[in-house]
């Protein structure tokens, strides 16, 4: 895992290899191989393998590990229909005119967070990637019943996996456990899945492009070079060079007693271990509210407090690893998390945290441009829940991991 973060596990659906106990799905016959025995993939995702026609009429047998009927004779009508599945290859590298895509999830960790989380995607099995790449100007995404979801997608190019953000319907209410991606009607704008920001910059390429206006926000100093994206948590980020490099935003968004949240991935570059501002003057107040890395190696934010400021202090960012840091404040109080996880927190009893004219400066502040690598930086008008910021640093670090199956609809 990168960045230090604290591990975690999801089930995954076994896609591929030889039937083990317990209760088994295959997508093609090649998964219901094991021991030289060639099974068969049937319409319900369970294996069968070859027996006499005195034993079973149809000369197959469903699998032990079977989730239903196991062992029993599969009907002779089942047979025939399972070899045309078969034929139409349901996973890459042979459906000849594919519908679409069948995506399952395990959402148990977000059970409780309502809706809009933009939950990342990634899908890596070619051939279900190529065919989302050949569609790629009418992709919709729907949950199962249906209802189109809002998406932004990353097709990369061939070879490559797709990424897609996913604004999830709240779970208590529709089932987002499985998506249809079809590519026969018109999506919802790829902005709508930004909807809780104000702000979202990717920096997968060396610019200011905001995900949430689908163009340019705030002012980029230094002219960044094209080489200055570099690899990060999700596709590239942007390594600010420390000597004239920042991102200001003006007017500086938060208000003056606000709620607000803002969270970056955020990996020190500088060799020098000298104090580093991943943002400063967030409210516009010269310096606060700021989130740094301190001459200790500790990463700290802090707020004002009338004349007087406050730390948050957090724990340990060494260099050349990313960690995913937020912001959150939720009436009066100011809570920082590292990893998805609370750590320093605040009270802001006058009702301010810091409030001026100045510009946010990101990758900037009190100690000039910072050398660091910045992923994945957003800003909310609003006290994003504790729930989301834990499976952005979760999810965000493999983003392949709530993904249990991805198939191609042949019929």
């Amino acid at each position: 895992m990168r960045g230090g973060a604290k591990a975690w596990s999801i089930p995954l659906l076994v896609l591929a290899g030889c039937p083990d106990p317990g209760n088994y799905a295959c997508l093609d016959d090649t998964d219901c191989d094991r021991e030289g025995q060639f099974g068969q993939c049937l319409s319900d995702r369970a294996c069968a393998y070859p027996v006499p026609t005195d034993r079973c009429p149809s000369g197959l047998i469903r699998s032990p590990n079977a989730a239903t009927d196991p062992g029993a004779c599969v009907p002779d009508d089942d047979a025939e229909s399972s070899s045309t599945q078969t034929d139409s290859a349901q996973t890459s590298g042979g459906c000849d005119d594919p519908l679409g895509v069948e995506v399952a999830l395990e959402l148990d960790a977000l059970a409780d967070a309502g809706a809009g989380y933009p939950l990342l995607l990634q899908l890596t099995d070619d051939g279900v990637a190529e065919a989302l790449r050949a569609h790629a100007q009418a992709l919709v995404v729907a949950s199962a019943d249906g209802t189109p979801l809002p998406a932004q997608w990353d097709l990369g190019e061939g070879g490559d996996p797709v990424h897609a953000w996913i604004r999830l319907p709240d779970p208590a209410v529709q089932d987002a456990a499985t998506l249809q991606v079809r590519w026969d009607g018109a999506a919802p704008d790829p902005t709508d899945v930004w909807s809780d920001y104000a702000f979202v910059w990717h920096f997968d390429e060396a610019s200011n492009t905001d995900a949430t206006r689908t163009g340019a926000s705030g002012d980029l100093q230094g002219a960044p070079r094209p080489a200055q994206s570099t690899p990060a948590v999700i596709g590239n980020g942007l390594a600010f060079d420390g000597l004239d490099d920042a991102l200001w935003v003006t007017p500086a968004p938060a208000r003056e007693d606000g709620p607000f949240t803002v969270s970056v991935w955020a990996r020190y570059d500088d060799p020098s271990g000298e104090r580093a501002e991943y943002f400063s003057s967030l409210g516009g107040d010269t310096l606060y509210p700021r989130c740094f890395r301190n001459g200790e190696g500790n990463a700290v934010c802090q707020i004002r407090q009338g004349t007087q400021s406050e730390n948050l202090s957090g724990s340990s960012h060494p260099p050349g690893v990313f960690q995913h840091i937020a912001l959150v404040r939720d009436g009066d109080a100011v809570q920082l998390y590292i990893d998805g996880q609370p750590e320093g927190s605040a009270s802001a009893t006058d009702g301010t945290v810091g409030s001026g004219r100045d510009p946010w400066r990101i990758a900037d502040g009190q100690w000039g441009p910072a050398m660091i690598t910045l992923d994945e930086l957003r800003y909310a008008d609003r006290a994003i829940p504790a729930s989301w910021i834990a499976f952005d640093a979760q999810t965000q670090q493999d983003p392949s991991a709530v993904v249990t199956s991805a198939a191609l609809r042949c019929d």
